[in-house]
């Protein structure tokens, strides 16, 4: 699980610990990563932490944003030539203003939703886009 802002942190390796996971997502607050949104970043230290797992098919990548991008070291068209070069699928969920996830824990603040960008993220990687 990476969590992402300005800057984008790895908050746990890849595992089946469900409870685990969602301790961290009940730590996290918004704006704790930073007020910006750096995607690419976030999609590149994805890349990185699954692109030596064993399985070599089936790799994906769930990615749960609004879709602006504004900051980072990494461009979204160059986190998603990474992601088709090494064959790993995305998956966006677009989530806007008003919107709250696992029983209103998690919230979100933005009023803007980036369905193209999402689209393309999910297009070019062989996802799905899910709003």
């Amino acid at each position: 699980m990476i969590l992402f802002a300005t800057r984008a942190y790895l908050q746990s390796p890849l595992t089946f610990d469900k409870q685990a996971i969602m301790d961290i997502l009940l730590s996290a607050d918004a704006g704790m990563a930073g007020n910006s949104t750096s995607i690419g970043d976030a999609l590149g230290l994805a890349l990185k932490n699954i692109k030596n797992e064993k399985d070599k098919k089936n790799k994906v990548i769930i990615l749960l944003t609004d879709g602006e991008h504004n900051d980072g070291a990494l461009s979204m068209a160059e986190a998603i030539d990474l992601a088709q070069k090494e064959g790993i699928k995305i998956y966006t969920i677009g989530v806007g203003a008003d919107e709250s996830f696992f029983g209103g824990l998690i919230k979100f603040a933005r009023s803007g939703l980036d369905e193209a960008s999402l689209r393309e993220i999910a297009d070019k990687t062989k996802g799905t886009y899910f709003r």
